[in-house]
């Protein structure tokens, strides 16, 4: 299986009888897939302010509650987000595909995700959480 393309994106792939396992690289986890690691910012719970509109570095129009940015950028409401209005990324960019793993209007939450960091090599230990 590891063979096959696109398996353990942003991780290392490892046979196992009958199947395989992705061990991602440090600062992601796995998806719900368990097919490729998605970066932390996936499920970052740190909420801040969404802006609907973002013009020439200024936001404005942001809606009632604090949020977090990938509810704010994923969800096409959103055109920036943070205290610091950072421009969410564009459709279509890595930038946008990191924060949004499974495309527009959808976003992971913490228990959906499966943690599989495991340290390889001569001194280290499997650990999944």
């Amino acid at each position: 299986e590891c063979s096959l393309p696109g398996i353990c994106q942003n991780g290392k792939c490892l046979n196992v009888r009958g199947s395989y396992s992705c061990v991602c690289s440090p600062g992601f986890v796995q998806d719900t897939s368990k097919s490729r690691c998605i970066s932390q910012q996936v499920i970052s719970l740190t909420k801040g302010p969404c802006y609907r509109i973002w013009r020439s570095g200024t936001c404005s129009l942001p809606v009632v509650q604090n949020i977090t940015k990938q509810i704010c950028c994923c969800s096409r409401v959103g055109k920036a987000w943070g205290p610091d209005c950072q421009k969410c990324p564009s459709p279509l960019t890595e930038g946008f595909r990191e924060i949004c793993p499974a495309g527009s209007g959808y976003h992971y939450i913490r228990s959906d995700l499966r943690y599989n960091n495991r340290i390889t090599g001569e001194r280290g230990r499997g650990i999944t959480n």
